[in-house]
């Protein structure tokens, strides 16, 4: 059995097949239909303001036993091989579509993303809290010591994977959110954030796509891994996550 979660936080047309997730619903207001909650059974919704969809991946993570899991957003889905769906005009891959990578492979990323000029280190810096990295640093560091040679290969340089997308088979896929969540809640509990404006907040959600990367590079070699492009279903084209994460920097800059 599959079951590939769409995180959203608003009510929106939602292709066949796929799960709408509500993340951050318990400090929610707003009426999803049909979606189910990240505040049911074993969760951590309320932290959604500083974990972002990482709420939903938590719940993800806890509440569904089935042997293919997976995680998309309400306005950005994989592109499509053979099957597919339309949703607002785009055509995106159908759930059978991904499912049957799973012959062969054992996740989908999204292709990964290639900063220009930047680090993934000197990127994180000019946008956040250098202190964040240092903290996350001395946690791998103290508790994953076989790690931090990679952490330090990936963060100063320049390729990264955005947008916490991905489909995979579950004991693949189980050993990362142990490890993610594990660097993240020692964190939490020892890095300030009371200062932080809203945006500078979800600095856990922020590093998490940095640790992805970190975990990608580290565990490469016994995992079967397959790319596809990112469809965005409110542009006109098909986009990298290179271009994604460039036209928010532009946003967030402009």
């Amino acid at each position: 059995m599959a079951n590939i979660y769409i995180a959203t936080h608003k009510n929106y047309p939602f292709p066949p097949g796929y799960i709408p997730l509500h993340v951050g619903k318990r400090l929610s207001s707003v009426y999803v239909p049909n979606a189910i909650g990240d505040d049911s059974k074993n969760n951590i919704s309320d932290l959604n303001p500083f974990f972002c969809e990482l709420t939903g991946l938590y719940w993800i993570w806890q509440n569904d036993a089935d042997d293919v899991i997976g995680l998309v957003h309400y306005r950005r889905y994989f592109k499509h091989k053979n099957d597919y769906i339309t949703i607002k005009n785009k055509k995106i891959a159908s759930c059978n579509d991904l499912i049957k990578e799973f012959d062969s492979y054992d996740l989908i990323l999204p292709k990964p993303s290639y900063l220009f000029k930047k680090t993934l280190k000197e990127q994180y810096i000019k946008y956040h809290h250098e202190d964040d990295l240092i903290k996350l640093r001395q946690i791998i560091e103290k508790k994953y010591p076989d790690y931090i040679s990679t952490f330090d290969t990936v963060l100063n340089g320049n390729k990264g994977y955005y947008c916490n997308m991905f489909i995979a088979k579950k004991n693949i896929i189980e050993p990362y959110f142990q490890w993610v969540f594990d660097i993240l809640f020692e964190l939490k509990s020892s890095l300030d954030i009371s200062g932080y404006d809203d945006y500078q907040k979800r600095v856990f959600g922020f590093l998490s796509e940095r640790l992805f990367a970190v975990w990608i590079e580290y565990n490469k070699n016994r995992i079967q891994i397959t790319h596809r492009p990112v469809v965005e279903i409110e542009s006109n084209k098909v986009i990298s996550v290179k271009r994604y994460i460039r036209n928010f920097l532009a946003k967030l800059t402009g």
